[in-house]
């Protein structure tokens, strides 16, 4: 299995970003059902950190 680049890291962070705000939903609130800070949250949308089923199974 080969390693996402950091370009798909920003486009998942960013699709996720979109999900978040259109649904009206803060980044403290995704942070307490993932349990990740709400910084932890901001660079998962930077596509600083690379994205976690956790973190994507919110927007399910």
């Amino acid at each position: 299995m080969s390693e996402q680049s950091p370009i798909a890291w920003r486009y998942c962070g960013h699709q996720f970003k979109m999900w978040r705000q259109e649904a009206g939903v803060s980044r403290e609130d995704v942070g307490k059902e993932s349990n990740y800070s709400p910084d932890t949250i901001t660079s998962f949308e930077r596509g600083v950190r690379r994205p976690t089923a956790r973190l994507l199974d919110i927007g399910d």
